[in-house]
């Protein structure tokens, strides 16, 4: 169930427009701008599944919850935990 003041934030510096996050959205929260970005125009439908953050090759999704913590990317331990080595 998505939270009220969920977020979903989309860094374009690194998005290369590849539309994996509309094509993959079972909820159907994103669409194309005028300039070819994805932009999350129904947010309220998100139940974050994190299918859009765990395909985004750019890793420029981020979704957030009430709190304004960013949910992690799923590969981000396993980032960590090579570092360590």
């Amino acid at each position: 169930m998505p939270e009220d003041d969920q977020s979903i934030f989309i860094n374009y510096d690194w998005c290369k427009r590849c539309w994996i996050c509309i094509e993959f959205c079972p909820k159907e929260v994103y669409d194309r701008s005028a300039l070819a970005q994805p932009v999350p125009t129904r947010i309220e439908d998100c139940t974050k599944c994190m299918i859009c953050v765990n395909r985004c090759p750019d890793f420029a999704i981020v979704i957030t919850d009430a709190t304004g913590e960013a949910k992690p990317h799923p590969e981000a331990a396993l980032i960590a935990e090579s570092e360590d080595k």
